[in-house]
């Protein structure tokens, strides 16, 4: 967990610096009009951040930009959403720093950083890209369809260039470290510890410690917003500065300090694109306009004072908003699930559950393929059932002790580690059978219940019987075929 803990602060840094953002917002750019370019290129970005990251900084990231896309283009949500949410699950299977629950299962069965990936890798990618043909076959006519693209500035996301580039360096030494730290014997923890010890010292040297209200609130009355509109019509076709000067925000899109004069309003033919999206403070005293123009204004002006704080971003990286935003919160949870677990190992029903199990596993056919698909399908059956009833990590520590029992243990090599590869497989696509599968999947509705958007038990699971089923299947078909491919040359 130390090691999910202190990656997972390099990685919020990173994310603080507006880079990840600013990537997300090129590949809108770069899909022009296309409905099927915009959701290609979303699942691209999610599974390449989700690889890079972990999922919950993904969901953290991309699933407001996605709700604020699709809703200035006017095209709907849910093909993107569910699409992001199912592949930031799925492809943190790819590393064992992707989800703490395979940290769990993996440091339980000594299962080291390049060893998992050679096993995960595979199944994670083909899982990945199964989901997305699923998810567009079905959503193939939300999905095939053209809209006005967003007006756009994804250079005013980068809130610390130099950070972007300290922190991303940092990301690839720790990546590269963890993966010739097997041979070195060099530990994990240590490593993605002192990552995390170099990005604090950053954050400290360049970063303030925090954003005072005070300075918060004079932010935006100067005016200093986030925006997202779709392309401005010209200015000709405004028949009044209050159409003109209509305001739409986002976070994370365009960032303005406005200073605007009367002439700019008077005579909107004058203004370029970028002026006509700027949120402004009136002087009544300084402008010349009707009374009904005045009003419009003055309520343009209340409603930018009244936003909700997740619209606007106009803070600055800080010290504190990194350390906090770390993911705290699971480490009393997980170890609350690790005594839950040891208690229940020490009254007998950890070795009653494995020996119930092994009642269907064969146990004297070797490494033959019947026994190798039967633990792989097994445990992953298994696995995915206990995360939609209790959630990933709960189900990861008990199935990860029920792993470690004698009995497990004496099964064939390979039919042992194919039951162990399923029990990731089932922690990881489980969070997408089940809104409560994964603590993520908590965030994220909490995220979307923020913008207006429920997203209920019955409809997450409507829309992942349409897909998951498959993907499940596939995923633990890789997941049996290595087992038996290795079998067979040993």
């Amino acid at each position: 967990m130390v090691q999910f803990e202190t990656l997972a602060f390099v990685c919020i840094a990173l994310d603080m610096t507006g880079g990840l953002a600013y990537l997300a917002l090129k590949c809108v750019q770069a899909a022009g009009n296309s409905g099927k370019k915009l959701f290609f290129y979303f699942y691209v970005i999610s599974s390449a951040f989700t690889i890079v990251t972990s999922n919950d900084i993904v969901i953290l990231t991309l699933t407001p930009i996605i709700y604020y896309c699709t809703k200035v283009a006017k095209i709907s949500p849910y093909p993107m959403l569910f699409s992001q949410f199912f592949t930031a699950n799925i492809c943190s299977m790819v590393l064992v720093i992707g989800n703490p629950v395979n940290l769990i299962v993996a440091n339980a069965n000594g299962l080291s950083f390049n060893a998992y990936s050679s096993w995960m890798a595979a199944p994670a990618i083909v899982g990945s890209f199964v989901c997305c043909i699923g998810m567009y076959l079905w959503y193939r006519k939300d999905i095939d369809v053209t809209f006005t693209p967003p007006n756009l500035n994804p250079e005013m996301c980068l809130k610390d260039k130099r950070g972007i580039v300290f922190h991303g360096s940092i990301l690839f030494l720790t990546r590269l470290f963890l993966g010739v730290g097997d041979k070195y014997k060099w530990e994990g923890w240590i490593i993605t510890a002192v990552a995390a010890f170099c990005s604090l010292i950053y954050n400290i040297i360049f970063w303030p410690y925090d954003v005072k209200k005070e300075e918060r609130e004079d932010g935006m009355r100067k005016g200093k917003a986030i925006e997202l509109q779709a392309a401005p019509a010209s200015p000709e076709t405004h028949s009044s500065a209050q159409d003109y000067l209509k305001v739409e925000s986002c976070p994370s899109i365009v960032e303005k300090d406005f200073t605007t004069s009367q002439s700019d309003i008077s005579t909107p033919e004058k203004s370029t694109p970028e002026k006509m999206h700027l949120s402004f403070v009136i002087n009544a005293d300084e402008l010349s306009v009707n009374r009904d123009e005045l009003e419009q204004m003055v309520a343009t002006q209340k409603k930018f004072e009244e936003r909700d704080p997740d619209e606007i971003s106009v803070e600055e990286p800080t010290i504190r908003a990194s350390v906090l935003n770390c993911p705290w919160a699971v480490l009393p949870f997980v170890f609350g699930m690790f005594i839950l677990v040891h208690a229940l190992k020490k009254d007998g029903w950890i070795d009653a559950l494995a020996h119930a199990i092994l009642q269907v596993i064969p146990q004297d056919e070797g490494n033959s393929a019947k026994a190798i698909a039967i633990s792989t399908f097994l445990m992953t059956t298994i696995s995915v059932f206990l995360c939609c009833l209790t959630s990933n990590q709960p189900a990861s520590i008990l199935l990860a002790q029920i792993l470690l029992t004698p009995a497990f243990d004496a099964l064939p090599t390979m039919v042992r580690t194919s039951g162990m590869l399923g029990v990731l497989e089932g922690a990881n696509v489980g969070g997408c059978w089940c809104l409560m599968g994964a603590l993520a999947g908590i965030l994220w509705s909490n995220i979307l219940r923020t913008k207006g958007i429920t997203i209920g038990y019955g409809q997450f699971i409507k829309v992942g019987l349409k897909v998951i089923p498959v993907v499940t299947f596939m995923v633990a078909l890789i997941i049996f075929a290595e087992a038996r491919s290795k079998a067979q040359v040993a």
